[in-house]
């Protein structure tokens, strides 16, 4: 069992606002991926896990990108977007834990430096347009 999962949700901290203490926080961020994710990075983030449902093809620049999808669709047409395929979980072929499991080994060998598609193939940009709300 993973100690990780869940996680109670300790507060709510402003884009780009430093976690104060050890924990899951939510960041009050514009919707927008190149802005929220600019946010988690300034916050202190070293890894980005980016889910995504259709395609997004979105990756920051700043900090390495592990690009999610669990739609089986989308993970076929994709390929080399993405980094981590939980379709499995999504078809129930696998659980959440085992997926939870392989995130995991994933992350640490991204940690230790093993490159993102994001970063093979030389994607990624980061936006700080607005600090307050955004549509």
């Amino acid at each position: 069992m993973l100690d990780f999962l869940p996680a109670p949700i300790r507060g709510v901290i402003e884009i780009a606002d430093r976690v104060p203490d050890p924990g899951l926080y939510l960041m009050d961020a514009p919707a927008y991926a190149p802005e929220s994710v600019g946010g988690l990075v300034a916050s202190g983030a070293q890894i980005v896990l980016f889910t995504t449902g259709v395609g997004n093809s979105f990756v920051s620049g700043i900090a390495p990108t592990i690009k999610i999808c669990a739609n089986p669709v989308a993970t076929r047409r994709l390929g080399e977007q993405l980094d981590f395929d939980a379709s499995d979980v999504f078809e129930r072929r696998a659980t959440l834990e085992e997926a939870a499991q392989r995130l995991q080994g994933l992350m640490l060998e991204v940690a230790s430096g093993m490159l993102t598609w994001g970063e093979i193939l030389d994607e990624g940009e980061d936006v700080v347009s607005r600090l307050g709300p955004a549509l």
